[in-house]
C-alpha cells in the first residue's frame, strides 16, 4: 500500500510539474519572441532570427524557472490530496506528513541533479549559440561579446605585470603593451611595445616596435628592436577570449578553471566566483522549494488550491529577491561569495523546516 501511495503522489506531482512548466515556457516564449522581434527589426538580421534566438533561450528560461514550477507542482499535488479528502484517511492509517515527504524529497534530489546536468550541457550549448547570433547581428539589448577591450591588466606571478591598452579579439592583436619585471618589489626591467600579434604556428606573441629597459643600480640599459619573439607569456588568446565570455557560456568546470587562471594572473575574480557557486545553488533550490510547498498545501483552509498557489508565488518572489540580494552583497565584498549565494537557500531551508514542524502531522 505504501509503495502504491508513493507512486500515486509521484504521478500527481509529475503531471502538475509538466503542466506548470509548459505554462511558464509558453508565456516566457511569447514575451521573449516579441521582445526579440523588436531587436531584429532594429538590426540587419533576418526575421526568422527572432524565433531562433527565442528557441535557443528556452533551455535557460526552463532551468531558471524550474524551481517556481516545482514549488507550484508540490502545492498543487498536496492541495489536490486535501481537496478530494485523500490526505485525512492517509493520516488516519498512521502515515505521517514526514513519511509523505520521502517520495517528494527523492523527487527533489532527482530534479536537483537533473537541473545541474541540464544546465551544464543543454543550457551552456544553447547559450553559446544564442550569444553568437547576438554578436553576429549586434542585436540591440542582447548580451554580446565586445570585439575589443581596453586597459587590460594581468599579473603573472609576483614578478611580472602585463598591461595591454587595446586588444582586438578577432585579429588576436594588442596595442600599447607594457610589461614590468620586479625583484623584491624593485623594478628591474620594463618592456614597451606598440603592437603584439599571436603567431598561430609557433603559438607565441610577436612584439613590434619594442623598447626594452633594464635597470641596474644607478644605470639604465636601453635596447630597441623592430620585432621581438623571445618574450614568453602564459597569457594566450584563449585566456583573453575566455575572460570576455559570459558566465552563462561556461560550464561549472570551465568557469572554475577560468577563475584559477584569473587569480594566478592577479585579477579580481569575486564576481566570477559568485556565478560559479550559483550554478550549484540554483539546482539545490529545487529541493528546498518542495520542502516549502508541501506544508503550505497540507492544511485545510479557505481558498484551497488558489490560496496555496498565491502563497507559493509570494514565497517565490521573496525567494528570488533574497537570492539576488545575497549575490549583490557577495559581489560588493560585504559577504564571501559562498555566503552571499547560499543566503537565500539557507533562509528558506530554515523556513521550510519551521513550516514542516508546525504543520499537523
Amino acid at each position: 500500500m505504501i509503495k502504491k501511495m508513493d507512486l500515486y503522489i509521484v504521478r500527481k506531482f509529475l503531471l502538475s510539474l509538466l503542466m506548470t512548466t509548459l505554462a511558464f515556457l509558453s508565456i516566457f516564449f511569447v514575451v521573449d519572441i516579441v521582445e526579440n522581434l523588436r531587436r531584429v527589426l532594429d538590426s540587419s538580421a533576418p526575421l526568422g532570427t527572432a524565433a531562433k534566438y527565442s528557441l535557443l533561450n528556452l533551455p535557460w528560461l526552463f532551468n531558471i524557472s524550474l524551481p517556481i514550477a516545482v514549488l507550484l507542482a508540490s502545492v498543487l499535488t498536496f492541495s489536490s490530496l486535501v481537496k478530494y479528502n485523500e490526505l485525512v484517511p492517509i493520516k488516519s492509517a498512521g502515515v505521517s506528513l514526514y513519511r509523505l515527504l520521502i517520495p517528494m524529497i527523492i523527487l527533489g534530489l532527482i530534479i536537483t541533479i537533473f537541473s545541474f546536468y541540464f544546465g551544464e550541457t543543454v543550457v551552456i550549448d544553447s547559450n553559446r549559440k544564442r550569444f553568437e547570433i547576438a554578436r553576429k547581428y549586434s542585436l540591440r539589448g542582447a548580451k554580446r561579446q565586445a570585439l575589443r577591450k581596453f586597459n587590460l591588466n594581468f599579473q603573472e606571478g609576483p614578478a611580472r605585470n602585463i598591461s595591454i591598452g587595446v586588444y582586438k579579439f578577432n585579429d588576436k592583436k594588442g596595442e600599447r603593451i607594457n610589461i614590468q619585471y620586479f625583484d623584491n618589489e624593485s623594478l628591474i626591467q620594463r618592456i614597451d611595445a606598440s603592437h603584439m600579434k599571436w603567431d598561430e604556428e609557433r603559438e607565441l606573441w610577436l612584439f613590434s616596435d619594442v623598447i626594452l629597459r633594464k635597470f641596474k643600480k644607478d644605470r639604465e640599459i636601453v635596447i630597441k628592436a623592430a620585432l621581438l619573439d623571445t618574450i614568453k607569456l602564459r597569457l594566450t588568446p584563449d585566456t583573453l577570449k575566455k575572460e570576455n565570455r559570459k558566465p552563462e557560456e561556461m560550464s561549472y568546470w570551465e568557469l572554475g578553471e577560468f577563475i584559477k587562471n584569473l587569480e594566478a594572473n592577479g585579477i579580481e575574480a569575486r564576481s566570477w566566483k559568485v556565478n560559479h557557486i550559483f550554478k550549484i545553488s540554483l539546482a539545490f533550490s529545487n529541493l528546498i522549494v518542495i520542502l516549502i510547498g508541501v506544508p503550505i498545501a497540507s492544511n485545510r483552509r479557505r481558498g484551497g488550491a488558489a490560496f496555496g498557489i498565491g502563497v507559493a508565488l509570494l514565497i517565490a518572489f521573496f525567494y528570488y529577491g533574497f537570492i539576488k540580494f545575497g549575490q549583490t552583497l557577495a559581489k560588493q565584498g560585504i559577504l564571501e561569495p559562498i555566503e552571499g549565494v547560499w543566503l537565500g537557500n539557507l533562509i528558506f531551508f530554515v523556513l521550510a523546516l519551521i513550516m514542516i514542524i508546525r504543520t499537523s502531522k
